[in-house]
């Protein structure tokens, strides 16, 4: 509803609450970082001294009891399942931190709990938001690169998803193994997706 402000609950306070959700939430116009959930102390004295007018509580279960109208879960991703789940049973929209969960079988569990109940559920993916991505899109909308063969994106070391979809391409063509890159696999499936259809076309597939 326009003019409302929604009471904000943050589970987790290491890289990803402290780094990216926790700044996200104080910084949009309509959200309140209500509490935060920590339970180590000097993550604790940290939240405290940089979000002076959030709670800090313990546990997920004790969000319930602050009016929340969000959560955004960036515990650990193991996690991110029971606390998607705990919020969709209370009634409250939930933005859930990559990956949503660690198989498709509990991704569909948490989309269906979600749609049963009506709760809002989305999951972060703030990478088609970044700068650099941005930024690239607004050159190809206006046509000045020319003729782009290729573009390639990373977050971390500097051609490490390239390596990891060519070693891809190449185990796919030959019919196997296939290599896994936990890293790679996490921060960017789309890598993946790029490295099969190369295979199945025989093209290689800007990623």
């Amino acid at each position: 509803m326009f003019g409302t402000v929604l009471r904000t609950g943050l589970p987790g306070y290491g890289i990803a609450g402290r780094v990216f959700h926790a700044p996200l939430i104080t910084a949009t116009p309509g959200l309140d970082l209500t509490a935060i959930v920590t339970g180590d102390p000097s993550r604790r004295d940290r939240a405290h001294a940089e979000h002076l007018t959030s709670s800090l509580v313990n546990s997920v279960k004790e969000l319930f009891e602050l009016d929340l109208g969000l959560l955004v879960a960036a515990t650990p991703n193991r996690t991110h399942v029971p606390s998607a789940l705990t919020a969709i049973e209370a009634g409250i929209p939930v933005v859930a931190d990559k990956p949503i969960a660690g198989t498709s079988a509990d991704a569909r569990r948490v989309v269906k709990a979600a749609r049963y109940r009506g709760v809002p559920l989305t999951v972060f993916r703030n990478r088609r938001r970044d700068g650099d991505f941005l930024t690239v899109k607004s050159h190809l909308d206006d046509g000045s690169p020319g003729e782009v063969t290729g573009f390639e994106s990373v977050p971390g070391v500097p051609g490490a998803h390239s390596v990891f979809y060519r070693l891809l391409v190449e185990a796919l063509t030959a019919g196997g193994p296939v290599p896994v890159d936990p890293e790679s696999a996490v921060r960017a499936p789309e890598v993946i997706e790029a490295a099969f259809t190369s295979a199945r076309t025989g093209q290689v597939v800007a990623v």
